[in-house]
C-alpha cells in the first residue's frame, strides 16, 4: 500500500487447475472467486486472462482485485462543489462493495476530476483527504484515514547492509560504416574517428 497514493495497488493471483475430466473449460473474464487459506480469506479476485494447454489438461489463470476491476472501468469526472467523500466515492465505486471510514467519509471536496479509469479517480480521492486503499485479505474495498501513531519502530538489528556492483564503463566508441556497389568490392569508410 502507497501512504503518498502515488497509486493504488492492484493485488494479482496465478493459479493453475487440472482438469480431471474430457471436457474442456472456458473461463469468463472477471467471473468472481474468493481465495482461502487455512479458512482464512486472501482476497476475492476476478479473472483476467486465462490459458490452457492443447489437451485442455492444465489451465493456467491469472486474476487481479477489485482495484483491477476499476483500472477498466472510466469515469466520466466533473466539477465538484462541496461535495462529501461518502457520495464521491459512491459515485466512483457504484455497485461495487466497499467499506470507508466514518471519519473521512463525512470530509467535504471541491474541486475537478478529469474523465479518466475509475482507479485513478480513487487513488485522487484518497490523495486529497489523506486516506488508504486497500483489498488485502477482504471480499471488498477498503478505503480508511492513514494512521498517525507509529506501531513499530525498525530495529538496527533488521537493517541488512546492501551491496552495489560497478559494471564496466564505456570510455569510447568505434563506429564503421560499409558502402556495397553491384559488381563492385566492399570498400570500408571510417564515418567517425574514434571518441574519446
Amino acid at each position: 500500500i502507497s501512504t503518498k497514493n502515488e497509486t493504488l495497488s492492484i493485488n494479482n493471483m496465478s493459479v493453475n487447475i487440472i482438469n480431471k475430466n474430457d471436457i474442456g473449460m472456458l473461463f469468463q473474464r472477471t467471473l468472481p472467486f474468493k481465495v482461502y487459506k487455512n479458512d482464512v480469506l486472501y482476497g476475492c479476485f476476478f479473472i483476467d486472462t486465462s490459458s490452457s494447454n492443447a489437451k485442455k489438461t492444465f489451465y493456467s489463470i491469472n486474476a487481479n482485485d477489485y482495484i483491477g476491476l476499476l483500472e477498466n472501468q472510466t469515469h466520466l469526472g466533473g466539477m465538484y462543489l462541496n461535495v462529501t467523500v461518502a457520495a464521491l466515492v459512491a459515485e466512483v465505486l457504484g455497485k461495487l462493495p466497499y467499506e470507508l471510514d466514518s471519519i473521512i467519509g463525512d470530509k467535504i471536496l471541491t474541486g475537478y476530476l478529469p474523465i479518466q479509469t475509475k482507479r485513478e479517480a480513487l487513488r485522487q480521492i484518497a490523495f486529497s483527504i489523506g486516506a488508504i486503499i486497500d483489498t488485502s485479505r477482504s471480499d471488498k474495498i477498503v478505503i480508511k484515514a492513514l494512521p498517525t501513531t507509529i506501531n513499530s519502530i525498525l530495529s538496527e538489528d533488521k537493517i541488512i547492509e546492501m551491496k552495489t556492483t560497478e559494471l564496466s564503463i564505456t570510455t569510447s566508441i568505434e563506429l564503421n560504416t560499409h558502402k556495397y556497389r553491384p559488381n563492385a568490392e566492399e570498400i570500408e569508410v571510417d564515418a567517425c574517428p574514434e571518441i574519446k
